[in-house]
């Protein structure tokens, strides 16, 4: 009785978590909007106690930050030095997946397929938070490919802060989804073919301009916000 108590309050902490990411992928919830635990439980449904969880695990993962003057939760206002350092990171491990492609097989290159197939999809849908989870996938399953389940889980873990600047870039103009379907499929045509240096140069550019199109959004939201 115990273990499916705990299953099942699991299960709801983890599906609150999944609400909440979706709200700032979509917009719902933006940079610097309060979040209490009392009326986001109340929101979704759920126990003061779960969401409480549920918001810790958002701190962690830095999408939320807490006041350390009055301990309130807003979510996080990422800045534009952290995006250039992310993309930093990002070059280095993805370039690290793309060299490993060369002598791996063809099963630790499976969830590039898939995430490059379900952000087609996505597309097809025109869903554009399904999208942007997609991109994120494919980019995570990069790493992947170096076989390092630390470095994959680090990969992920970073991507999950740079989702805030991402979720504004979805809401702009600046945002193609066809184009960066088609972007990715060219690239996994590029690592199935073991083409490391064509592959290197694709992702190199790609990540180049998203690094650019995240700080040009930024810096409209900035100036819009006075």
């Amino acid at each position: 009785m115990g273990d499916t108590m705990k299953l099942r309050r699991e299960t709801v902490a983890e599906q609150s978590l999944e609400i909440l990411r979706s709200q700032m992928l979509d917009g719902t919830l933006r940079p610097g909007d309060l979040v209490t635990e009392e009326a986001m439980a109340r929101d979704i449904g759920i126990s003061r106690p779960t969401m409480r969880e549920v918001l810790s695990i958002l701190v962690g993962d830095g999408l939320l930050t807490r006041s350390p003057k009055t301990r309130i939760l807003h979510v996080t206002r990422i800045s534009a030095q952290s995006i250039r350092e992310i993309y930093i990171a990002r070059r280095l491990l993805e370039v690290g997946g793309v060299e490993a492609a060369a002598h791996a097989d063809d099963a630790a290159l499976a969830p590039l397929v898939s995430a490059t197939e379900q952000l087609a999809a996505a597309v097809a849908a025109d869903d554009r938070p399904g999208v942007a989870r997609a991109d994120i996938a494919a980019h995570v399953a990069t790493v992947a490919i170096t076989g390092s389940s630390d470095l994959t889980d680090f990969y992920s873990r970073l991507l999950t802060k740079l989702q805030l600047a991402i979720a504004q870039v979805v809401r702009s103009s600046h945002y193609d989804t066809v184009e960066l379907r088609d972007h990715h499929q060219v690239f996994l045509a590029l690592v199935l073919d073991r083409k490391v240096d064509e592959a290197r140069a694709h992702l190199l550019g790609r990540l180049d301009r998203a690094e650019e199109q995240q700080l040009d959004t930024l810096e409209d939201a900035e100036r819009a916000a006075g």
